[in-house]
């Protein structure tokens, strides 16, 4: 079909491929339009990440202090037991679910050697976010 005008010819396939521009323009201003509110709340930063890493650290360096002292795995948890407070608590959540693996299993001496794996699962949540970890710490010393 064909439409005249005063300057020329205009198929119909140009007007429909205007309207079909318009509609899709109109459609995709409507759609990132309602999706924007929903991703303001999907995008997060590093920082919940970061405070997981950082307890790793800081449960690592308890626990190899701790081992650094230790004899045997009932030496290991009587220094592991001094890391309680004055209430009797520990004093990172981390320490309550360590105390309950500590056994001759995770803390083994053959020969002179003291050889001690922990699993310590760390967690941190609010909210928005949960975030699990679980930290691997391995230690080998030789006693003297």
């Amino acid at each position: 079909m064909i439409l005249e005008n005063k300057k020329g010819v205009m198929h119909i396939s140009i007007v429909i491929f205007v309207i079909a521009v318009l509609l899709l323009t109109m459609t995709s201003l409507v759609v990132f339009n309602v999706k924007k509110s929903n991703a303001d709340t999907k995008i997060y930063s590093g920082i919940e990440l970061q405070k997981v890493y950082t307890e790793a650290e800081i449960v690592g360096f308890y626990l190899k202090e701790i081992a650094s002292k230790a004899d045997s795995a009932e030496s290991f948890k009587i220094l592991f037991n001094e890391l309680k407070d004055s209430g009797g608590n520990y004093i990172l959540p981390e320490f309550s679910r360590i105390a309950g693996i500590i056994d001759s299993s995770h803390i083994t001496v053959a020969g002179n050697e003291l050889k001690v794996n922990l699993d310590v699962p760390i967690l941190e949540s609010s909210d928005l976010y949960q975030v699990s970890y679980l930290y691997k710490f391995r230690y080998n010393r030789f006693l003297s």
